[in-house]
């Protein structure tokens, strides 16, 4: 899961990097700025923190980011900001915990089915019914990826750029992860039904991986 930073103070960063520790899975970002909006958002960005100030001046530049964006700042914003689009509000001053479950409450659960059971993709792993699967990183945007593309075969190397700026090469890594994803997902739902089906998750020669049939 990638969260970018705009404008925020090296203060800030160095508080954030300390609480969250090297080992947390969270890829942080930080930038000066948001892209003009007629460039797009071209980086892969699953949520957005930007202080109210910077929201408000460059609105139309974050709402083309098609991103949910969680703004921080002074209770005089709250209002101002929430009309502009914002997903959510934190109001200064606020602990990285309170960051930490604001940005997870932000991002959009993808639902799917797996073997015909309903299965929710959440920032900690996939979830059916009241059983939790947690998932690695790389799993974890290795799913989001196919799920945006359902039914279309996505290449191995772009499955692997959204988690790793190295070349794949001749690696087998994705293979590995998507083999693991598998298994995490047949276990889930074995444990919520009896009923076995065909792997949603199919290799397609020559091309990569494709999630489908799609509902």
């Amino acid at each position: 899961m990638v969260v970018e930073f705009i404008g925020a103070t090296l203060g800030f960063q160095e508080r954030l990097l300390r609480y969250f520790g090297p080992a947390f899975e969270w890829e942080f970002r930080f930038v000066d700025t948001p892209p003009p909006e007629v460039c797009g958002w071209k980086r892969s960005v699953d949520v957005i923190v930007a202080p109210a100030e910077l929201f408000l001046a460059k609105t139309q530049s974050f709402c083309a980011a098609q991103r949910p964006v969680v703004v921080h700042g002074a209770r005089d914003h709250l209002s101002a900001c929430f009309l502009s689009g914002c997903s959510d509000y934190l109001r200064e001053p606020f602990g990285a915990d309170e960051l930490f479950h604001r940005v997870a409450a932000a991002l959009p659960r993808a639902r799917f089915q797996w073997l015909g059971m309903p299965v929710v993709l959440e920032v900690a792993g996939v979830r059916c019914g009241e059983r939790l699967q947690p998932l690695r990183f790389a799993e974890q945007r290795i799913l989001q990826t196919l799920l945006r593309n359902c039914g279309v075969p996505v290449a191995r190397e772009a499955l692997h750029r959204t988690f790793s700026h190295r070349e794949l090469g001749a690696s087998r890594v994705i293979d590995v992860h998507v083999s693991n994803l598998r298994r995490k997902l047949d276990h889930l739902v074995q444990h919520a039904s009896p009923s076995i089906a065909a792997s949603q998750l199919q290799a397609v020669r020559g091309l990569g991986y494709r999630f489908g049939p799609c509902e």
